[in-house]
């Protein structure tokens, strides 16, 4: 039986090289807090097993462990299960019951969750205000593939650094011969070479100020979030 909760060590960068997110005792935390954490979980997982998501070939999905992050339980707190290995288009594909799924997405939740602490409302969309999306908004193709690399951008901002300055890394895709690629995503969003990725930084903090002096990490924000998924699924 798989764990209802994990705890991970904190990621740090050594000599250029990646170390720490081992998993750690959960005897290091209150056992109260500990039993409460696992409850939850338990019973998601035990309708997830009375109710499998279910692939068309068969496999089945009926667990799932919500991992916390850097050694705390205020830290991450996503839930993972190996549905998640399987891309959106193939998720979609599944069943419960025999009945076909659908995916809730959270629009811009790490920004709506800054904003909110700030007192600040955010447009319905709010990457469609910022300059270089607005831009394109004269061709559908277009303004998608700037929308797509700006919610990247944003992104990074939140999760890496505050003071980003080199494009994200490259994104995997399936060419059309069928082999997979690594393109660096100035190519694949098709970014004009005299457009720098401190200049779309700077274009977001230009439209979110707010974003210069927020004190959340992205295991903060992810903790929130991940909270808020749970209560969702309890109400």
């Amino acid at each position: 039986m798989s764990a209802a909760i994990k705890v991970r060590s904190t990621r740090v960068k050594r000599a250029g090289r990646s170390t720490g997110g081992q998993n750690i005792s959960l005897k290091r935390f209150d056992d109260e807090r500990v039993q409460a954490l696992q409850k939850e979980i338990r019973i998601i997982k035990g309708c997830m097993e009375k109710h499998p998501l279910t692939h068309p070939e068969g496999n089945k999905f009926n667990t799932i462990t919500r991992i916390f992050n850097n050694c705390s339980l205020n830290q991450g707190g996503r839930n993972y299960s190996n549905y998640q290995n399987y891309s959106e288009s193939e998720r979609l594909t599944m069943t419960i019951d025999g009945e076909p799924v659908c995916e809730i997405d959270i629009k811009s939740c790490y920004l709506a969750i800054i904003a909110g602490r700030c007192g600040i409302s955010l447009e319905q969309d709010p990457y469609s205000v910022l300059p270089y999306v607005k831009k394109h908004s004269g061709n559908c193709e277009d303004y998608t593939r700037a929308r797509k690399l700006m919610k990247l951008m944003v992104s990074k901002l939140l999760s890496v650094d505050r003071q980003p300055t080199n494009f994200p890394e490259g994104e995997r895709v399936k060419m059309q011969d069928g082999t997979i690629k690594t393109l660096p995503v100035q190519e694949k969003y098709q970014v004009p070479k005299k457009v720098s990725a401190k200049s779309l930084f700077a274009e977001i903090y230009q439209t979110y100020p707010f974003l210069k002096t927020f004190e959340l990490g992205v295991f903060d924000l992810m903790y929130i979030e991940s909270n808020v998924m749970t209560a969702t699924i309890f109400s």
